[in-house]
C-alpha cells in the first residue's frame, strides 16, 4: 500500500489522543493560559514530555497562539545576551533568573517564528495532517470539532509512530536511504568547543530544534546532539546558569547522560538502512532527527521527521 492511501485511509476523528492522563482518567491536552509565566510554562512542558502546547486567552475566549521550548529557549538566549555586558557574576545571573522568572509567555509565544497555530476540522483524514505537517515547516496541528473544541493535537511524533506500528502496510518500508534520496545537506553544526550560549544562539537564528556538535581538531567527526530540551537543565536550574557562558565540552561533560542524548549511534544511519528501520529508530529512541556520516565521522545529511513524511506522503 502507499503512504498516502494508508494515510488517506485513517479519519482525524480516530487518531489517538495524547498518551497522558489525567487524574479523572481522561486524556489531557495541555492549554497554556496567556497569563502564565515563562519559567511555570517551560516547567510544565516539560513535566508533560512535550515540545509545545497553545496559548489561550481566557478574556478574549480564543486561542491566540502556540508556543514551545524553541520559544523559551530564544527568549532566554535574547535575555542572556542583554545581560552579559554585566559580565557572569552575580548581577548577571540575578537579573537573568528574574526577567526568566517574571515574563509572561506572551513576550515569548513563537518568538522562534517556527511554531505556528494550525487548525484542522476533525472531518479531515490523516493525509490532509501529514500534508500540512512535511510541506509547510509545521511540528503540530490543532484538531477542533463542528462545535469549536479543541479535542486533538497531532504531531510530526505522532504520526511517525503510526505509520512505525503500520509499517508493514508501506510499500515503500524496505527502500534504502540512498534510494529514497532522504535528508538535507549541507548540515549546520557547532563545534564542541564554543561556547554553550552561541550554540543556542544559532538553534534561534537558523529556527532549528538540535544542531550536531562535532569536533573540528577530528575532521568535524559527529560528537553529541544538542537540542532546544537541554536547555532546561540551565533554565529551571539556577545553580547550573553558569554554564551556559562555557564551551559545549563543559556544558555537556558537567550533566548526567539523561540530560543531554550523547548516544551518538542513536541518531545516526547509513545509506543501506531502509526506510522501515529508520522509523523504528525516530520511534524507539524519540528523536526528531537522524544524521548520514560521511567516512570521515563528519555529518553529510540531516534526515527529519518532516524528511519522511514528506516521502511516505509522495510514495
Amino acid at each position: 500500500m502507499s503512504g498516502k492511501a494508508l494515510l488517506e485511509s485513517i479519519s482525524v476523528a480516530d487518531f489517538p489522543l495524547p498518551n497522558k492522563k489525567n487524574n479523572n482518567g481522561g486524556h489531557n491536552l495541555v492549554v497554556i493560559d496567556s497569563k502564565e509565566k515563562v519559567k511555570h510554562v517551560m516547567q510544565t512542558l516539560i513535566d508533560n514530555n512535550i515540545y509545545s502546547a497553545p496559548v489561550y486567552n481566557s478574556q478574549e475566549n480564543q486561542f491566540i497562539g502556540m508556543v514551545d521550548l524553541a520559544d523559551i529557549l530564544c527568549f532566554a538566549e535574547k535575555v542572556f545576551h542583554e545581560t552579559e555586558v554585566l559580565g557572569e557574576g552575580f548581577l548577571a545571573l540575578f537579573e537573568q533568573v528574574s526577567r526568566f522568572a517574571s515574563e509572561k509567555v506572551t513576550e515569548c509565544s513563537d518568538l522562534s517564528h517556527n511554531n505556528p497555530f494550525v487548525a484542522v476540522g476533525d472531518n479531515e483524514n490523516l493525509l490532509k495532517i501529514a500534508e500540512v505537517l512535511s510541506r509547510h515547516a509545521v511540528h503540530r496541528v490543532n484538531i477542533f470539532n463542528d462545535k469549536g473544541e479543541l479535542v486533538n493535537i497531532i504531531t510530526q511524533s505522532a504520526v511517525i509512530d503510526l505509520l512505525f506500528k503500520n509499517v508493514n502496510k508501506l510499500a515503500i518500508a524496505h527502500s534504502t536511504i540512498e534510494e529514497l534520496n532522504i535528508g538535507t545537506s549541507p548540515v549546520i553544526s557547532v563545534d564542541i568547543h564554543a561556547r554553550t550560549i552561541d550554540a543556542f544562539n544559532i538553534l534561534c537564528e537558523k529556527k532549528l530544534y538540535s544542531i550536531p556538535v562535532v569536533n573540528k581538531d577530528l575532521h568535524n567527526s559527529l560528537v553529541t546532539n544538542l537540542s532546544v530540551k537541554d536547555s532546561r537543565t540551565v533554565l529551571l536550574d539556577p545553580t547550573h546558569l553558569h554554564l551556559i557562558y562555557k564551551p559545549l565540552v563543559e556544558f555537556i561533560g558537567e550533566l548526567h547522560s539523561e540530560d543531554v542524548d550523547i548516544r551518538t549511534p542513536s541518531f545516526t544511519v547509513t545509506k543501506n538502512e531502509t526506510l522501515a528501520h529508520v522509523l523504528q529508530k525516530f520511534v524507539l529512541n524519540k528523536i526528531h532527527r537522524v544524521y548520514l556520516l560521511k567516512a570521515d565521522g563528519s555529518p553529510d545529511r540531516v534526515i527529519s521527521l518532516t524528511d519522511i513524511l514528506r516521502v511516505i506522503t509522495e510514495n
